[in-house]
């Protein structure tokens, strides 16, 4: 049974809720290819402009406008989580092969692996997002473990759970 205590810094909550809004809005690359490819037909069709590099700037702006705006609700959730104390409280998670229990500032639950989808991992968290909400994701920073074995320990208990990490 791994056990682990951490509090999650602003940081850390805005890089999951961003990952975790950017996986689901945009489940594979190809959907970051096609907004760019539709601007540029567009822009071609209404005569904008018929210069390839002018095109192309359009659909750059547009793309960084988007992901500006689908950044912006991360980045207010992230300031809102340090600004309350039960949100920013330490928490401990107990991380078993079967269950885990979480006590945070506002008591103490036991669920498995299953009350989860199949976890992300990015370079400096693990994102367990909710089965039965799919907004909600639980987000565990990989400086919580005590090493790199502890860390491998964990994702070996998912792939058990899950088969393989997304």
């Amino acid at each position: 049974m791994l056990e682990i205590t951490f509090s999650l810094t602003a940081w850390e909550y805005f890089e999951g809720l961003l990952v975790s809004s950017l996986k689901r809005i945009f489940p594979r690359a190809g959907f970051l290819v096609f907004p760019i490819i539709m601007l540029i037909g567009l822009f071609g069709v209404l005569r904008l402009s018929s210069d390839p590099w002018t095109l192309l700037a359009y659909a750059l702006s547009a793309t960084a406008v988007l992901f500006l705006l689908l950044a912006v609700v991360p980045a207010w959730r992230a300031i809102q989580s340090v600004r309350d104390p039960q949100r920013s409280s330490a928490s401990t998670w107990k991380i078993g092969e079967k269950r885990m229990t979480v006590a945070a500032g506002r008591g103490e639950a036991k669920v498995g692996w299953k009350t989860f989808e199949r976890p992300m991992e990015t370079w400096h968290l693990f994102l367990l997002h909710s089965a039965a909400d799919k907004r909600s994701v639980y987000i565990l920073p990989k400086r919580a473990f005590q090493g790199d074995a502890e860390r491998e320990r964990f994702r070996e208990m998912a792939k058990k759970a899950y088969g393989k990490f997304v």
